[in-house]
């Protein structure tokens, strides 16, 4: 990104979109091959097939909190959409993108090469986007809608990345809260919650098939989120 071009926001979604994209086909690629039994038609073992998912999981959770940085300091620089919309400022526009993220990290010698924003949290990305924008629009209202999907999300990302007693404990309260189970078996992984059809937790907006898995419900709550945000 150049730090000084107030690109569309638009941008910042058609890089996301593409990002859910390729992690759908490396999905929907790799979850044939896997078997309890090596064989011609299933190459790799089940639980490597389903390591491949959690990878790609966690590559989206990554790029949906890139899009979230990217679509607000673009809307912050006064940046409008293709479709005409730009989001009504409590402040004064940002110069250009470099100005915006001084703006919203508080610090005039910010410098995306050394330093770091974090934009895990969606109660915290909600509080960031009042403070700079109109009622906080156009963030609040869909991080709200996603906000506890959003919360188990990371969790699920950080169980693949860390091993943790902290990271642990977290997965285990997200997959039983999503499964509505009390008890998981000792060997349970974030691929095997990736690949369990449940969706009860979801917004109805999504209009999720019953045989949706957690997976694919997933990637259509970003895509949505994303199109409220960026519409």
């Amino acid at each position: 990104m150049n730090p000084g071009k107030p690109l569309k926001p638009d941008k910042a979604k058609e890089d996301f979109n593409y990002q859910i994209e390729v992690a759908e086909r490396l999905r929907d690629a790799v979850i044939p091959l896997g078997g309890i039994k090596k064989t011609s038609k299933k190459p790799i073992h089940v639980t490597q097939s389903r390591k491949i998912v959690e990878l790609a999981f966690m590559g989206v959770v990554a790029a949906w909190e890139e899009f979230l940085e990217a679509a607000m300091v673009r809307y912050l620089a006064g940046a409008a959409t293709t479709s005409g919309y730009s989001a009504p400022l409590n402040v004064g526009k940002a110069s250009d993108l470099a100005h915006a993220y001084q703006i919203i990290a508080q610090d005039a010698d910010y410098d995306r090469s050394i330093h770091y924003l974090s934009w895990t949290s969606p109660r915290e990305v909600k509080t960031r986007a009042k403070f700079y924008f109109v009622d906080g629009a156009p963030f609040v209202a869909p991080l709200t809608l996603g906000e506890q999907c959003l919360g188990w999300a990371v969790q699920i990302r950080n169980r693949v990345a860390h091993a943790s007693e902290k990271c642990r404990g977290e997965f285990e309260a997200a997959a039983r809260a999503l499964l509505a189970k009390n008890k998981l078996n000792q060997s349970f992984r974030a691929g095997d919650l990736l690949e369990e059809q449940t969706a009860r937790h979801f917004p109805k907006v999504l209009s999720l098939p019953a045989e949706a898995t957690l997976f694919s419900a997933y990637m259509r709550l970003f895509r949505y989120l994303a199109d409220q945000i960026v519409p």
